[in-house]
């Protein structure tokens, strides 16, 4: 938006319920430290989405989010194309 950083603190401090030091930590981070993070943070979010989407999808009443979530937390850290490909094994689906 092209906000100062005093900007997107008001704007914190007017929409969110977060602590004036956590407002200025956040502010710094995605302003000025590392400014893909937020961006990361919601393109693992939405693939997170879509991948949940899709094991509830096949799997129908066979689907168990908690296993879902264990899985994906049991598993460590892996990009996002080998975290699918072990659920897809995990949950028995086959890859096209």
């Amino acid at each position: 938006k092209g906000w100062t950083r005093e900007q997107a603190m008001e704007f914190m401090r007017q929409n969110v319920i977060e602590s004036e030091e956590q407002i200025k930590t956040e502010t710094l981070r995605y302003s000025c430290d590392i400014q893909g993070q937020a961006l990361g943070y919601k393109i693992g979010s939405r693939r997170f989405q879509e991948l949940r989407l899709k094991y509830a999808k096949l799997l129908g009443n066979k689907f168990d989010v908690i296993k879902f979530h264990d899985l994906i937390l049991s598993g460590g850290c892996m990009p996002m194309e080998i975290l699918e490909k072990w659920l897809d094994r995990e949950f028995g689906v086959a890859r096209p």
